[in-house]
């Protein structure tokens, strides 16, 4: 307290001899004779022993030492404050063990502070039981104004992420940051519930507790898959459900789940929702398509045992990373694929042996994502047109045709095709049957020359192909737009944006 009067005094006299003058200093006398400034005592802050015993305002009256807090204004009781959160015992704050110490594995003295932090901003009002636990998280049942939500709370204090660089090691975002965990399980969960697709609402995210919508009737949650009890043609119906859910994930959302099974999917209102996606990953994750399969197993495991006419894991593959199919359309090709699995029930012995080794090495086959990471296309390209049949896989993904001839087309393209050719006239007609019997080019794009030099080319051969490509070359030019036209549109397209 002396020491905060002490600094208050400074403050004020500092003020004083601000405003002083030299009329306040020589005072004029009645007389007219000035007073001499030796005859003034003017006591300071820093005159020593006389202001050891006596504490001095600013205009020079002395205070007695007990002077009470009260007469303290608001200035001088935050400069105390300050000055006793700055002692030398407090200036070092002593951490033990005490403040690392969880209840229920989960709320430790960092977690209950976030948990004040969203009840101080109106996220909830109470914290109740806690309804899940996990091996990496606690889930606990709050209240809110807008009713029940749930509140997950990773473990940080005792959470041990091994085995986890899988699922972050390609995402720059977190490669460094696994105590991010509750970021990245926020930030999927909004990605899933913006395209529509059965999942918990996220509410908020603070560090490690996510606030998120509480799946459940009159404070008690619904139940998982693996405890519900259905009829034959409930499940059939649910597996078609999530065969279109996780379609949805890899071509809507970009994501694999990377962990789906009956202990992350909820039942509720008669829809399966889709939790615990903090581990999914991108869809061109370099272990993305290793974890879809593990996905379509796990499925199908399950489903299989419900007494469900299920696909194979390399079907409901193909039919989830199918980019040809488009999204009105691929209900009813999973219907198609369904009917034609019941019917091949009645296979032999041999054939479904072979049909059973052909699975289990489609789930430990390398899978290329792109054609830029197959090498060895030109060979696979010519054993298949020589008949041979190949264990190819990456043209399921990147929507190639079995032969390698080029890319699919969606059954309605090629019917809206075979409209055009129908209407054009005979000369048209023609030009399509010749285009036709030429030789196909690999994918869409720009069209690719094919007067390409042959090995051991002669030289009338050499000639007459110079003068093939001087003549596309001059076609070319005839068509080419100039500079001015490609830099407006360049411009008008950066207004269009602005727009």
């Amino acid at each position: 307290l002396c020491t905060a009067v002490e600094v208050w005094s400074e403050m004020e006299l500092s003020k004083n001899l601000a405003s002083l003058t030299l009329d306040s200093v020589m005072p004029i006398s009645p007389a007219g004779d000035q007073k001499p400034i030796d005859d003034f005592d003017v006591v300071c802050a820093h005159d020593g022993e006389e202001n050891d015993e006596n504490i001095t305002s600013g205009d020079g009256s002395v205070l007695p030492e007990d002077v009470e807090e009260s007469m303290l204004n608001k200035n001088m009781r935050q400069a105390l404050e300050i000055h006793e959160r700055n002692t030398d015992e407090n200036k070092h704050r002593i951490r033990d063990k005490q403040d690392r110490a969880t209840v229920e594995l989960a709320l430790d003295l960092r977690t209950r502070m976030n948990i004040f932090k969203l009840i101080q901003r109106g996220y909830i009002s109470a914290v109740h039981g806690c309804i899940s636990t996990g091996k990496e998280a606690n889930v606990y049942r709050a209240s809110s104004k807008r009713g029940d939500v749930a509140v997950k709370v990773y473990r940080t204090s005792v959470m041990t992420f091994k085995d986890r660089d899988r699922y972050i090691s390609s995402e720059y975002r977190y490669e460094f940051f696994l105590n991010l965990w509750a970021e990245k399980e926020y930030r999927n969960l909004k990605r899933i519930d913006n395209v529509d697709i059965a999942c918990p609402t996220p509410l908020a995210q603070l560090e490690n507790v996510v606030l998120m919508q509480f799946l459940g009737e009159k404070e008690k949650p619904s139940p998982l898959l693996k405890d519900v009890n259905l009829s034959p043609i409930e499940w059939d119906y649910h597996y078609q459900e999530i065969c279109m859910t996780l379609r949805g994930l890899f071509n809507k959302c970009k994501l694999v789940h990377a962990d789906l099974s009956e202990y992350n999917i909820i039942f509720h209102n008669m829809q399966l929702f889709v939790i615990d996606v903090a581990q999914a990953v991108e869809h061109d994750d370099s272990y993305a398509l290793e974890f879809l399969r593990r996905d379509c197993k796990q499925l199908n495991k399950f489903f299989s045992k419900r007494g469900v006419t299920v696909l194979t894991v390399k079907e409901l593959f193909q039919f989830v990373t199918d980019p040809i199919v488009k999204e009105d359309e691929a209900y009813f090709k999973l219907a198609e694929l369904l009917e034609s699995r019941r019917n091949q029930n009645s296979l032999s012995d041999k054939d479904a042996a072979k049909e059973a080794m052909d699975e289990e090495v489609f789930k430990l086959v390398h899978i290329e994502q792109k054609l830029s990471e197959v090498l060895t296309f030109e060979r696979d390209y010519e054993s298949v047109q020589a008949g041979e049949q190949l264990d190819v896989f990456y043209p399921i993904v990147t929507g190639m045709k079995d032969d390698l001839t080029g890319a699919k087309v969606s059954v309605k393209s090629s019917s809206d095709s075979s409209e055009e050719e129908s209407v054009a006239g005979d000369g048209e007609a023609v030009t399509s049957k010749e285009a036709s019997s030429a030789p196909e080019c690999f994918g869409k794009g720009p069209s690719v020359s094919l007067n390409l030099r042959q090995r051991n080319e002669s030289p009338n051969t050499k000639k007459a192909r110079k003068k093939l490509v001087k003549l596309e070359q001059r076609e070319k030019r005839q068509e080419k737009l100039s500079k001015y036209y490609k830099k407006r549109k360049q411009t008008l397209c950066k207004l269009a944006k602005r727009k």
